[in-house]
């Protein structure tokens, strides 16, 4: 919502169905993360983003983004060919001990 630009907290908890104090704490959250802005105009807090922190959060998500895109194309294939051919692992040496299974 504070994409669009900046929202009076009242705005901003009229769109979601829990109380005031808990929008209020959210916010609170957001705020001392370094995300929202806030700046008073009178008696009303009005609210905006704060990119570069947001920016922050973007650089520090990339490496499980990467980590998640291998996992689901791993999936995705798996899902799509079924599971690995075991006949084609490769063979057991002779005289290697079999692993027993737990």
């Amino acid at each position: 919502m504070l994409r669009a630009g900046e929202q009076r907290a009242t705005e901003l908890a009229e769109r979601f169905p829990i109380s005031r104090p808990a929008i209020s704490r959210h916010v609170r959250v957001l705020c001392r993360a370094g995300l929202l802005r806030v700046r008073c105009d009178g008696p009303a807090r009005v609210y905006s983003l704060h990119p570069q922190a947001l920016a922050d959060v973007d650089r520090w998500l990339q490496p499980y983004r990467l980590f998640w895109a291998a996992r689901l194309m791993d999936l995705k294939q798996f899902v799509e060919t079924g599971p690995p051919d075991v006949s084609s692992a490769a063979p057991r040496r002779p005289g290697s001990p079999r692993r027993k299974k737990a």
